[in-house]
């Protein structure tokens, strides 16, 4: 009946279906991109690498409290209603929740992998997620009659070519995968860790399905006129926080357990980074998802890759053994979000936006005297 309850109320007017809603989803995409690539940046200027799981308890930590402040301004009739709670709790045995909690342990894997390969390379390691989110969500909302009009295999073209494009711009940074000398069998543990934040990150789709059975259980009275897929992010939201604060103490009693010590500012910024970084790019993600006819609109998550070896490239210094890898990686990714928009008409105003990324991309790039490894950018001559 809750299944039921969702579907037969995912057609009332709202954003879903308009064209404001298709330029929206897009632009969440956006702040997505723009928040999760910010994220190693930050990560590069604090002494994180010896505690991971410690990072990755305050970092969730800062998650929830982002969760629960976006729940408290957007939500907040319904975030004090008791039988939202009494709805929640009739839920907490839920398995989607658990590897929502399993989720929480992305960004300790992500940091741990540092032991062994450079930033730039766990970046694009954790930037093959798109994929599995996307396969996660198209199955969900089709369960659950919410969103996408369209099917997935129009898009499946531009998500290959994009991880393509992905793939290209590590092997652009062969160099950078043995660090400091440790040795291939080392490197291996990084990649893995890499991909299995990556995994994780996509478990986080699976917070749908409890938005949607939440809001199933919630009577329609109680939405306040709101569609559907407002509701379910409520939900979405809601189940994000909770699971982030479990997760959160379940890092740092594994982190002091290891007998590891996480300094002041480290461990502040690392709470501040989880609130204004990833809270925000997560909730972006999901109401994007929620707006969109078409799962395509997840091909754009696949530009965090490039943005985030962009700000690395600017402010920390990123060795590129093979420009041509980048760059050819770098259009793909760039030319699969623009075939993805041109199946919208609606959204020609931001095609430029992928285009100028790519231009500003090769400027910081393709300068021809580039002096080597030790320069600002820290890129070899091509």
């Amino acid at each position: 009946m809750a299944g039921a309850a969702v579907r037969s109320s995912a057609v009332p007017g709202s954003l879903l279906r308009s064209w404001s809603g298709s330029q929206l989803a897009v632009g969440f995409m956006v702040g997505t991109v723009l928040a999760y690539s910010l994220i190693p940046l930050l990560i590069a200027q604090l002494s994180v690498v010896s505690a991971p799981f410690l990072f990755g308890g305050f970092w969730r930590l800062g998650v929830a409290l982002g969760a629960f402040v976006f729940l408290f301004v957007w939500f907040r009739p319904l975030l004090f209603r008791g039988l939202v709670w009494r709805a929640a709790v009739g839920l907490a045995g839920s398995w989607t929740l658990l590897l929502a909690v399993v989720d929480g342990f992305d960004y300790a894997l992500f940091v741990w992998a540092l032991n062994y390969v450079e930033l730039s390379v766990a970046e694009l390691l954790l930037g093959v997620w798109p994929m599995g989110f996307t396969l996660v969500t198209f199955v969900l909302f089709r369960r659950r009659g919410l969103g996408y009009r369209s099917g997935l295999a129009p898009a499946l073209p531009c998500f290959l070519a994009s991880f393509l494009g992905v793939a290209l711009l590590l092997a652009a940074q062969t160099g950078g995968l043995v660090w400091a000398g440790r040795g291939w069998l080392p490197a291996m543990a990084g990649i893995g860790l890499g991909l299995g934040a990556a995994a994780l990150t996509a478990l986080g789709a699976v917070l749908f399905l409890w938005g949607a059975l939440l809001a199933g259980r919630i009577p329609v009275g109680a939405w306040q006129g709101r569609p559907v897929s407002q509701v379910v992010l409520f939900g979405s939201a809601l189940g994000f926080g909770l699971t982030g604060l479990v997760a959160a103490f379940i890092n740092l009693g594994i982190g002091y357990g290891w007998g590891r010590s996480l300094a002041w500012p480290d461990w502040g910024w690392a709470v501040l980074g989880g609130f204004g970084l990833h809270a925000v790019g997560s909730l972006c993600l999901r109401q994007a998802n929620l707006l969109s006819d078409h799962p395509g609109v997840n091909v754009l998550a696949y530009g965090n890759a490039p943005v985030a070896l962009l700000w690395l490239a600017l402010f920390v210094g990123v060795f590129v053994e093979r420009v041509d890898y980048l760059v050819l990686g770098a259009v793909l990714i760039v030319g699969s979000n623009v075939l993805v928009n041109l199946r919208e008409p609606r959204l020609l105003p931001w095609r430029g936006l992928g285009l100028g990324l790519l231009l500003l991309g090769a400027a910081v790039y393709l300068p021809v005297a580039s002096p080597g490894p030790g320069s600002p950018l820290g890129l070899k001559q091509w």
